[in-house]
């Protein structure tokens, strides 16, 4: 965490095949760790200036067809607190073009 220049931060194993997950941040905010899985993290942010709350989610979905499913239903787990902004980023792996495919 420390060589991505971030004071704070949160990482998650790789399973093998890739590099794992990371989420770094400064210190003027407050994170509370809310879960996380070799496929996400999730986390709330308690902003000290203007005393605002929201959520943010890494996610990386799986290249595996036959776990694409479970992916997106992770995300539909996830959206317990609708009240809540929440912003969710990472990589979804979707084809958005068609020149995309091979």
């Amino acid at each position: 965490m420390h060589k991505c220049g971030f004071p704070n931060g949160i990482d998650v194993d790789s399973d093998g095949r890739s590099e794992g997950l990371s989420l770094g941040w400064n210190s003027d905010c407050k994170i509370t760790l809310r879960s996380f899985s070799r496929r996400h993290i999730d986390v709330m942010i308690d902003e000290d200036l203007e005393g605002k709350t929201w959520r943010c989610t890494g996610f990386y979905r799986a290249l595996e067809k036959n776990m694409r499913k479970a992916s997106w239903n992770l995300l539909q787990i996830l959206n317990d607190s609708p009240h809540i902004p929440w912003v969710v980023v990472g990589d979804f792996n979707e084809i958005a073009f068609s020149t995309e495919k091979k």
